[in-house]
């Protein structure tokens, strides 16, 4: 069986003339030239070119298979500009997972990359359980954190978003509003507990929180933003979610309750050229993004 290398090197010396200005168009070398014709004449049990006094003489045979050799030569280059074609068009789906909060600041940016690429579809989804790149589960991640860890990750931080204290106006109506740590102690506090009391903003501000002796701690942050508007205490909450809530009120915050937003993809997804793509869009049109949002959801 004959190898396509082959048939470009048959038609380089049919055009060119001589193995010498074959192997030069071809950049190699005459004895690689030589020895491919030599292997694609032993694969078609022909013999396609005799020495003559100016290089090599095509023989009948040779002659009568330019017109297929050229036509395989035509295909193969329609297969290649396919292929460069389709890596560079951003086409096809990206799924994409982001925690709520985080997606309060994509949302901008999704409709934009759409507009300019509308044969792209995303997938969005809103599990607060991390899905895993690595293993395929999504292929780009909006996540919060005020630092990544792990070796097989490609990020880019898009910000920092900070938390603060809020409470239902019915509360403060009853209670009264805290202007700082010093007025928990008057307060009921709502506290996350479970895996997000990772986060860091949480972790640091419930640290500094006084003794209390009734908190009402919440297994999740959806949990923690239930209590608060039901009127039931006081709770942090990040700003893109406490202040699009028209029943609560914030109360306070301090400067280093900030927490990162990354945009994160495997290797394997960065390698994608649309994933690639759509990565690179959203660090660009961010600061357009953040002129639209309140101030107050930047650090």
């Amino acid at each position: 069986m004959y190898d396509w290398s082959d048939i470009r090197v048959f038609l380089a010396v049919l055009r060119h003339g001589s193995a010498i200005r074959a192997a030069r168009a071809l950049g190699t070398n005459q004895t690689t030239v030589s020895r491919r014709l030599a292997r694609l004449e032993a694969a078609l049990s022909l013999r396609l070119f005799e020495p003559g006094p100016r290089g090599a003489v095509p023989t009948e045979a040779a002659r009568r298979l330019r017109a297929e050799a050229e036509a395989m030569e035509e295909a193969a280059d329609a297969l290649r500009l396919r292929a460069e074609g389709m890596a560079r068009r951003v086409s096809g789906v990206i799924r994409l997972t982001a925690h709520p909060t985080a997606l309060r600041y994509a949302a901008g940016m999704l409709p934009r990359f759409q507009a300019l690429h509308p044969e792209t579809e995303i997938r969005v989804d809103t599990e607060t359980r991390v899905l895993s790149l690595e293993d395929g589960e999504a292929d780009v991640a909006l996540r919060v954190a005020v630092r990544l860890a792990g070796d097989t990750l490609v990020a880019r931080k898009l910000l920092d978003h900070p938390w603060g204290f809020y409470a239902s106006k019915g509360y403060i109506d009853r209670h009264g509003k805290p202007s700082g740590y010093g007025d928990m102690a008057a307060h009921r506090i709502v506290c996350c507990t479970g895996p997000e009391a990772q986060h860091e903003p949480i972790r640091m501000a419930q640290a500094r929180l006084p003794v209390h002796d009734h908190p009402v701690r919440i297994q999740s942050l959806d949990g923690v933003v239930g209590m608060v508007r039901a009127g039931e205490g006081v709770g942090l909450l990040a700003r893109a979610t406490g202040d699009v809530l028209p029943e609560l009120e914030f109360c306070f915050s301090e400067p280093d309750l900030v927490q990162g937003l990354w945009l994160v993809t495997s290797q394997a997804g960065h390698a994608d050229p649309l994933i690639r793509a759509f990565i690179r869009f959203c660090a660009e049109a961010l600061p357009a993004v953040l002129r639209e949002l309140p101030p107050e959801w930047r650090a």
